[in-house]
């Protein structure tokens, strides 16, 4: 049976329909298409709401939810589940990422209970090839030129 999950406005449909074959027991539901009403309502009205909807599950960028005490106690009282979104800014396609991510395990851990969940980018950071070398080559009793000499490519590159 597939879960329900709300999203608020920022989520791009096609790109959410398109992995939908992939994420098998996820239904994602964008809060305009559930009733264009719900954008009027305040955070804490809009957990009431979707819970009296049968919907158990929002994901959103306003990660200022999580600091309203209001909301956290609707998410309480209602034993909903509340993902929020950090730094993921204005590239949608990056949130949607995100979500995608962390959709699955967040279900995966979703008990009756009020909860939130807080899902951050990850960092993706360079290193430089020869400074990866010189781990490996620590690791391996070498040096990183013994190994550069020793994996030369072949005769014509």
């Amino acid at each position: 049976m597939a879960r329900s999950v709300a999203l608020d406005h920022n989520f791009p449909e096609p790109v959410l329909a398109s992995v939908g074959r992939w994420l098998r027991g996820v239904e994602f539901h964008h809060l305009r298409n559930i009733d264009q009403r719900l954008a009027e309502l305040q955070d804490h009205e809009l957990i009431y709401d979707l819970h009296d909807r049968g919907l158990s599950i929002l994901v959103t960028h306003n990660w200022k939810m999580e600091n309203d005490a209001r909301v956290v106690v609707a998410v309480h009282r209602t034993r909903f589940t509340l993902l929020t979104l950090r730094r993921a800014g204005d590239d949608m396609i990056f949130a949607t990422g995100v979500l995608l991510r962390d959709v699955v395990p967040v279900l995966r851990k979703e008990v009756r209970r009020g909860q939130i969940f807080q899902a951050k980018p990850s960092t993706i950071r360079p290193r430089p090839a020869y400074q990866v070398l010189q781990g490996l080559a620590r690791r391996t009793g070498t040096t990183a030129d013994a190994l550069i000499s020793e994996h030369r490519p072949p005769s014509g590159e």
